[in-house]
């Protein structure tokens, strides 16, 4: 699915994209960051 707004629910006050090198300044939950990188290392595969 792409386009559309996301749209804030309880658990989450707004959305933003960040890029690998952004992502790791922030003090992300668990292993987002290896998901992240592995689902942009095999996009298009």
């Amino acid at each position: 699915i792409e386009g559309g707004e996301p749209v804030a629910s309880d658990d989450a006050e707004t959305a933003a994209f960040y890029t690998l090198s952004e992502m790791t300044a922030l003090p992300l939950a668990g292993s987002v960051f290896a998901v992240a990188d592995e689902l942009l290392r095999n996009r298009g595969a």
